[in-house]
């Protein structure tokens, strides 16, 4: 009996160190730094994401221009009409 117990313990005692192990090898290797695996060969001194920021600016005059007022303005009715659901996207017209 106190045998079975003895082993009973030991087998315990194993699993707890080897949890314990196992749990600090998973938190250290999750605050290691991610390499790229290369280094970059060139440098870039711009963002390309903002290569085409004013593309558009020649149609700055139009949204200035655009009409603005009570009458343009879109109701609450017209809000939820374009909703299929309470908390849904609007829904976007095709032809």
């Amino acid at each position: 009996m106190k045998k079975k117990r003895g082993i009973s313990i030991f087998i315990f005692i194993l699993l707890m160190i080897s949890a314990i192990v196992v749990l600090d090898r998973s938190l250290t290797t999750n605050q290691e730094r991610a390499s790229l695996g290369y280094e970059p060969e060139d440098y870039v001194p711009s963002l390309p994401a903002e290569s085409g920021v004013f593309r558009r600016s020649e149609y700055a005059l139009d949204y200035e221009n655009m009409p603005d007022g009570d009458s343009f303005k879109r109701s609450l009715e017209d809000y939820y009409e374009n909703r299929a659901y309470p908390g849904a996207p609007p829904i976007i017209p095709h032809p």
